[in-house]
């Protein structure tokens, strides 16, 4: 490896004080340089260099030296200029030539870097540290092939490297080579075990690949080495939070944003958290706080304009895209907000302008360009044109495990449930660990009837981690609807003993116990389930349906109403909450409550007439529905 640091410099020999009535040549001064180096006071070393220069400027390593102390000084272009001296006098002087590469990094000038790393390694010895340091410039770069064989090279030099790993791994990440970064991220830890960094990108591979027990653990590791580690809160509180572990979530956001106060990614994890629970001013202020730190986050500016499509607060919405797309003129996401804010406000042209220039900023014929083609079709409702794009990513490479991944979601999304069920498991075949295509396929298996393949399925996750909540959830499912109650119980009660503030699985045992009749132990269970997630509309609904068979209307009117609050177009806690208002005499209400479910349900509704019907005999005039 090359001495990098404090290159040509003698230290230690003499002390700054025996010179300072003594020095009277260049190399006098440029010890005293060096000793007032080691020291740390680098302005005073600059000083006794600029001296040693003025006596002789033909010395390389005056220059040298003093580049140093001025880089640790962060005066990065006066450094660059004392490296340009060193080498005009020494050409073939390797050390400054590999300095002012780094210094040239620092100021992102890529190009200049990697004319001096290519010299460096062109004139002098092989080294791995040469390697390293080109890997990243490339890397920044977003030259993944270059990266990734300059990684290779070191790997092949030093075989026990555990940085060359751990570089290489960022950079599969980056071509989307989620197994390959996986595997190189696990020989980093093995190769020292306390790389926290290692341990917090191995967690963001595990997010990817849909391993959120794997990638919980891989974050806390990295929480346990690092309790600093401000990221690796946020990586684990989006965990938590896509497997409705929410008191967690909020909690290592809570954590992230106490650790550093100027994360903003922190603040625009926590406001995702808070919109995701319904909480939608906290949001607000979450993403305003991002973008208040930083104001070109074009992330929270889409995030923020969301919420305010979502509050039809249409014209800052449009404000933010606009932002957003000015930060970062790539930026699809940004593009399709805008269009539907334009939508929102009749600007149908400029809509359309959006959505096709979202379209042609994604036109390299790569697969990951097909991918991003699709995803835009999918989310702007055209499922057809989607399927056809995913199809030609994974003709363009046919390893390409999230296309198939996506394509499946698709053709469920049309109902297509076994051409979905094929790609998933296509996807599975790629990737054995791929948890989020096994659960899909399982789930779609349970929908089709094929209860035995869901149970291997769900098996296979339990195999994977047998911690999965989630997993105990979906047999738990799978046996109720077979009609396998004790075995459903027993599931059940397995996923609230890893979690017991698992608020699905209290209200999937209830619907068991419902099935059995024991109403005073579903309402237990039903009051958990909302008292761990208070914006549950399913369980609300539920226990409004068991007061209303306990002839408990009020109650059942007040969960009924808590469900339609939290999802206003619920057409099944209408028609109830109408039986349980005619329960009660209150004709109006219910006649009101009848007509919505009609407007929202349409007249091909098969409770349609026999509603309309009722609501004359109300004294009511029913909705005219089409």
């Amino acid at each position: 490896m090359l001495e990098v640091i404090f290159a040509g410099m003698v230290f230690g020999f003499f002390q700054h004080a025996s010179f300072s009535a003594e020095a009277t040549s260049a190399r006098d001064y440029g010890a005293m340089g060096n000793a007032d180096f080691k020291q740390n006071l680098y302005a005073t070393a600059i000083d006794d260099y600029t001296k040693a220069i003025t006596l002789d400027s033909n010395i390389a390593e005056f220059y040298f030296d003093r580049g140093l102390a001025f880089e640790k000084q962060r005066q990065l272009d006066q450094a660059i200029a004392d490296y340009s001296s060193a080498l005009s006098i020494k050409p073939a002087y390797i050390r400054p030539c590999f300095h002012r590469a780094l210094a040239f990094a620092k100021q992102k000038k890529f190009d200049n870097a990697l004319d001096d790393f290519n010299r460096v390694i062109k004139t002098g010895p092989r080294s791995s540290q040469v390697y390293f340091y080109r890997a990243q410039v490339w890397f920044s770069k977003n030259e993944t092939d270059s990266a990734l064989a300059d990684y290779n090279k070191i790997i092949t030099l030093e075989p026990q490297d555990a940085q060359a790993y751990f570089g290489r791994g960022l950079v599969y990440i980056k071509k989307g080579l989620l197994e390959n970064a996986f595997n190189d991220l696990s020989r980093a830890v093995d190769l020292v075990p306390k790389y926290s960094k290692a341990y917090f990108n191995r967690g963001r591979v595990n997010v990817r690949r849909g391993n959120q027990s794997d990638a919980i653990r891989d974050f806390t590791k990295a929480l346990e080495l690092n309790p600093k580690d401000y990221q690796a809160y946020c990586g684990r509180g989006n965990v938590y939070c896509s497997s409705g572990q929410y008191p967690n979530a909020l909690s290592d956001f809570n954590q992230a944003v106490s650790i550093n106060a100027r994360y903003a990614p922190a603040y625009l994890d926590r406001g995702l958290y808070y919109k995701k629970q319904g909480k939608h001013n906290d949001a607000l202020q979450d993403f305003s706080r991002a973008i208040e730190l930083n104001p070109r986050y074009a992330k929270a500016l889409v995030s923020r304009g969301n919420e305010y499509v979502y509050n039809a607060s249409y014209a800052p919405a449009l404000v933010d895209f606009n932002h957003a797309v000015t930060a970062n003129p790539k930026d699809i996401e940004a593009y399709c907000g805008r269009a539907r804010a334009n939508l929102m406000l009749g600007q149908r042209a400029n809509a359309l302008s959006d959505l096709n220039f979202a379209l042609f900023i994604s036109n390299p014929k790569s697969a990951a360009s097909f991918m991003q083609r699709g995803s835009i079709y999918f989310y702007t409702d055209q499922p057809d044109l989607a399927i056809q794009e995913y199809s030609k990513a994974i003709s363009t490479d046919p390893q390409f495990v999230m296309a198939y991944f996506d394509r499946a979601l698709t053709y469920s999304a049309q109902k297509k449930y076994e051409l979905a069920i094929d790609d998933f498991t296509r996807a599975i075949s790629l990737d054995q660990r791929f948890s989020g295509a096994i659960t899909f396929r399982g789930l779609l298996c349970l929908r089709v009837g094929r209860f035995d393949a869901a149970l291997r399925d769900f098996d296979r996750l339990l195999a994977l981690d047998s911690a999965n909540g989630a997993a105990f959830i979906y047999k738990g499912d799978t046996y109720r609807a077979q009609g396998n109650w004790e075995a459903a119980l027993a599931a059940y009660d397995h996923a609230i003993a890893i979690n017991p503030k698992n608020a699905v699985a209290y209200n999937d045992r209830g619907n068991v116990l419902m099935a059995r009749r024991n109403f005073d132990l579903v309402l237990h269970d039903l009051g958990k389930a909302i008292e761990y997630n208070g914006r549950y509309a399913r369980a609300s609904f539920n226990r409004g349906l068991v007061f209303a068979i306990k002839g408990k209307n009020e109650k059942a009117i007040r969960d009924f109403t808590a469900a339609i609050s939290i999802q206003p177009l619920y057409t099944k806690a209408y028609l109830q909450r109408g039986f349980a208002y005619k329960n009660q005499g209150d004709k109006a209400s219910a006649a009101a409550d009848f007509n919505q479910y009609l407007k929202l349900r349409g007249i091909n509704d098969g409770k349609a007439m026999h509603l309309q019907e009722l609501i004359r005999k109300m004294g009511y005039t029913p909705e005219t529905v089409m």
